[in-house]
């Protein structure tokens, strides 16, 4: 079994594009992923796409700076210790300097996620 107990340096690092650095962190559950999204600019960072996620459920709370989430194309200005959560099946795109924390459940995985036209 794994450890129940992980650091920055047990995460994975993705780079999706040139605004986004996320530290994806070991689960010991397939119903619930942890992820810290660092963004500088546009995600996704297409320009007139935004995500679908077909089957995640996510929650994001801001840990530093502030930007905009518009989900469905209705838009919410977001900053530190704010909470946000965007269900499975909206259409959504996030804009601004921020860190935030995703928890999604099921566990993120990407081939239920998709790039659509807004």
């Amino acid at each position: 079994m794994d450890s129940p107990k992980y650091s920055r340096s047990d995460a994975f690092v993705i780079h999706p594009d040139e605004t986004t650095t996320i530290y994806e962190y070991p689960a010991q559950s397939r119903a619930l992923r942890i992820s810290v999204m660092e963004v500088k600019g546009k995600r996704p960072a297409q320009p007139g796409v935004a995500f679908l996620e077909h089957d995640c459920t996510f929650s994001i709370y801001v840990v530093a700076g502030s930007g905009t989430i518009t989900i469905d194309g209705q838009s919410y200005q977001i900053k530190k210790d704010d909470v946000v959560t965007v269900l499975g099946g909206k259409k959504w795109m996030l804009e601004g300097e921020l860190t935030y924390i995703t928890a999604t459940t099921p566990a993120f995985y990407p081939e239920q996620s998709e790039l659509v036209k807004i």
